[in-house]
């Protein structure tokens, strides 16, 4: 399945966020191989979950790594690590959440 379609599931979700979207330059390489992106739960829904998709040459997603957190001491951190390392760079940035936003996700937990 494409990545858009895939972000387009996760985005109809009312307490998933993605976190980010990238995929290369196309004026450095000609492939769909490689766009990337993250999604995460709501911490107000007591799931700490984090998903990160990558796609093959064909633009289809092939990788998906669920990471399950056991607090939100260490989910957000990591959330802010990872919006970090993978919107900085080569990269284009399709979508982005800004910290403001992840910050105010965690701050409005109940």
């Amino acid at each position: 399945m494409p990545i858009d379609e895939v972000l387009n599931i996760m985005d109809s979700d009312a307490y998933m966020r993605i976190l980010y979207y990238t995929h290369p330059n196309p004026k450095a390489i000609k492939t769909k191989f490689g766009q990337r992106a993250c999604t995460y739960f709501m911490p107000e829904e007591q799931r700490n979950i984090k998903m990160n998709f990558s796609t093959d040459e064909k633009g289809l997603v092939n990788t998906i790594l669920v990471t399950v957190y056991g607090s939100i001491d260490i989910m957000y951190p990591d959330l802010l690590n990872d919006l970090r390392l993978n919107t900085n760079g080569s990269m284009l940035v399709k979508e982005r959440r800004s910290e403001a936003e992840v910050m105010n996700d965690f701050n409005n937990n109940p």
